[in-house]
């Protein structure tokens, strides 16, 4: 008879920091994965699930052939032949391995932001970018946006140093979408909001100013003794240039506030409401009227730029070196906000 201390199988490591070695597992191992992987990502047997793991690898087989028939999902086996390249829509907990693996077998990769939870995980990420023959794309989907790239012609007639204020006011608190309020609550507790929203920030941001930061202030505020981290961050950096960024990020409220960007330098001042594309201008000659593009995510933008770089191999959209500079950025924010 079978017991759970039982071996159930014995599978090859990476061999990442070493020789590949077999890893013997047994059935109590497998089974705590999967009970582990069904609450953590939350499977039902609504879900649809694509296969593009190997299967002698842990994670085709452990997590996802296991975690696939443990939660009754209807899952499709994709040949490993079949693909090009992958997608990633996870928390960067998850998906650094995912597409370390990918990479290591040639398949280029568009990875959600922000890079990854530590900047041990982002250098093990870029290390391996750069010994891949397939491209790495970082998931800043604003930065392609029509708004990000009005405002920063509109910064180029200003000039620097300037102060840009930028207020960022997202995901309403709702308690009966009990999906939405567990995944902020997992970024909240694994990351950080300013991590998952700042990164987008930081990252457009030099766009506008591409002056290194040389000095943070932040604070970092938990509005609610339920919530598993900060929801409210107040970021300042000091560029080089002598210039500014005040960012401020507000997430979990009863109510949204506008999100706004305003920039305040020598050739004038620019105020504008993000979720309208309304906004002023004024070079010393009198307040005008500006009309934007609502900010919205730039979807297509980024999956022309991603097409672009698997046929040339040549990533002209978001970069590793994009992603680290903005998990970087979101690190120091951290260590800042620990020190008020």
């Amino acid at each position: 008879m079978i017991t759970a201390d039982d071996p159930a199988l014995m599978i090859d490591t990476s061999g990442t920091t070493g020789r590949s070695k077999g890893a013997l597992l047994t059935h109590h191992n497998l089974v705590s994965n999967i009970v582990t992987l069904l609450q953590c990502w939350q499977w039902t047997a609504a879900d649809r699930f694509l296969l593009a793991l190997p299967m002698f690898h842990i994670h085709g087989l452990g997590n996802g052939l296991h975690g696939a028939l443990a939660s009754g999902c209807t899952t499709f086996l994709l040949p490993r032949g079949d693909i090009d390249a992958v997608i990633l829509a996870l928390h960067p907990k998850h998906s650094i391995d995912i597409a370390i693996e990918f990479l290591r077998n040639n398949k280029g990769v568009l990875d959600e932001k922000p890079l990854a939870v530590t900047l041990e995980d982002g250098r093990r990420l870029a290390d391996v970018v750069a010994q891949s023959s397939s491209p790495y794309q970082i998931g800043f989907v604003f930065r392609y946006c029509e708004t990000v790239r009005r405002i920063a012609k509109f910064a180029d007639r200003i000039g620097s140093p300037a102060i840009y204020s930028v207020g960022v006011f997202d995901e309403l608190l709702d308690r009966e979408n009990t999906e939405h309020y567990n995944r902020m609550q997992q970024i909240l507790r694994e990351s950080s909001a300013v991590n998952h929203e700042g990164s987008h920030v930081f990252d457009f941001r030099r766009l506008w100013n591409d002056a290194e930061v040389v000095d943070v202030h932040a604070t970092a505020v938990q509005t609610r003794t339920e919530f598993d981290g900060p929801n409210l961050w107040s970021v300042q950096q000091q560029l080089a240039d002598g210039s500014a960024l005040r960012l401020q990020i507000g997430w979990l409220l009863p109510a949204i506030p506008s999100s706004t960007v305003q920039i305040e330098g020598p050739g004038g001042t620019l105020y504008v409401a993000l979720s309208n594309g309304r906004g002023i201008f004024d070079a010393g000659d009198g307040p005008k009227q500006v009309e934007m593009t609502p900010m919205a995510q730039a979807w297509d933008r980024q999956l022309d730029a991603f097409a672009h770089a698997l046929d040339t191999g040549e990533v002209t959209g978001a970069t590793i070196e994009n992603g680290l500079a903005a998990l970087t950025e979101a690190q120091a924010c951290a260590v800042a906000a620990r020190r008020t």
